[in-house]
């Protein structure tokens, strides 16, 4: 219906009607350079990859275009200009290393950018009002600019950007951001020693295999519920963790280089969930008061002063206590074990598995 009231307010042309989303019709607009000021929102989204042979001039007559959105499409040459109007960005496998000169989006919002070729640092010029920015699989990008010129994002996402090395220190001490997602970034090195990130609520570093250092929390971080750091070489965590008062989910798996877990973890009286799968070179910590899941499989180096202490509270809790750990490590006058085929809730999860769940209350 509404499709159908944007033709009938718009003429017969195609480059003067208000929204394109046909990618037949697009794509004549952009070939054959019939665009206007009519435009405001291309979605580009074609069944199957498309190539366009085109100027890359076609946009330059779209002067109020505020959305631009670009999916499943190769184009011959990267855009030589863009609308300053634009609102939202989103443009997968852009080609280009940098955004057109003379694009200055100060109302820009939303900027997706995935796939794509940028090289050495994110654009940020500009953009006070851009809340959400994605460079996933920006595999050149290699370091996070200053943020400062970007006070209102909230979301910021770089998976898989293999070649990402720095992330610079404003990052960690942004009053809006929300989630932060480096999942996947091979080769980054250097993030910030140290953070006070009031808004954040979750922190993403899985497969940051080069990362060394978890950042120092520098002040209590009251919304931050999630953090995954697995298969990083993070070799502590810092006894600042306390400042994190609502962490319910904390999962360090495969981080071969973890030793042992700061005292103040005991503290986290909110954490749910904390799974330390195949640390190999843990020794010691304390598990918090209201674990729910507790996955230690893999955790070679565990004292047995450790063990008998994760034991004794498990058999101590109140509310039910899921512990997966190996079954060599299961002491002799522990009673209470349940085999695979017996724990019907947790089944499907360890059918496949190593892991030897203890019991559940």
């Amino acid at each position: 219906m509404g499709k159908e009231v944007v033709k009938q307010d718009a003429s017969s042309k195609l480059g003067e009607y208000s929204r394109l989303w046909n990618h037949e019709d697009i794509v004549d607009v952009l070939t054959i350079n019939s665009g206007s000021d009519s435009i405001q929102g291309i979605m580009f989204d074609p069944p199957q990859l498309e190539n366009v042979e085109w100027c890359g001039s076609s946009f330059e007559k779209m002067n109020n275009l505020r959305i631009l959105i670009v999916r499943n499409a190769d184009f011959s040459v990267a855009p030589k200009s863009l609308p300053n109007n634009l609102r939202m960005l989103e443009w997968n496998r852009y080609l280009s290393e940098y955004l057109p000169q003379g694009f200055y989006p100060k109302i820009m919002v939303v900027l997706k950018l995935k796939n794509s070729q940028f090289i050495s640092s994110i654009p940020l010029q500009n953009l006070e009002n851009l809340t959400h920015m994605d460079f996933s699989n920006c595999r050149l990008v290699t370091q996070v600019p200053d943020l400062s010129s970007a006070p209102n994002i909230t979301t910021l996402a770089l998976q898989g950007c293999t070649g990402l090395i720095n992330v610079h220190d404003s990052v960690g001490i942004h009053p809006k951001l929300r989630d932060l997602s480096f999942f996947g970034c091979t080769n980054l090195t250097i993030f910030p020693r140290g953070i006070k990130m009031t808004s954040l609520e979750r922190l993403h570093l899985s497969g940051c295999r080069s990362l060394q250092h978890f950042p120092n929390i520098l002040e209590e971080m009251v919304n931050l519920w999630f953090i995954n750091a697995d298969c990083t070489s993070i070799k502590e965590i810092p006894h600042s963790i306390c400042y994190l008062p609502r962490l319910k989910h904390l999962s360090l798996s495969f981080c071969y280089d973890l030793i042992s877990l700061p005292e103040s973890i005991s503290q986290l009286d909110r954490l749910a969930s904390l799974d330390l799968v195949d640390c190999k070179k843990l020794r010691q910590f304390s598990a918090p008061p209201n674990l729910a899941k507790l996955w230690m499989d893999g955790c070679e180096s565990l004292t047995l002063h450790s063990l008998n202490s994760i034991l004794s509270q498990a058999l101590k809790a109140v509310e039910p206590f899921e512990l997966y750990m190996p079954r060599f490590h299961i002491p002799n006058w522990f009673h209470h074990r349940s085999d695979i085929g017996s724990l019907s809730p947790m089944e499907k999860c360890v059918r496949n598995s190593t892991f030897a769940p203890i019991f559940e209350i």
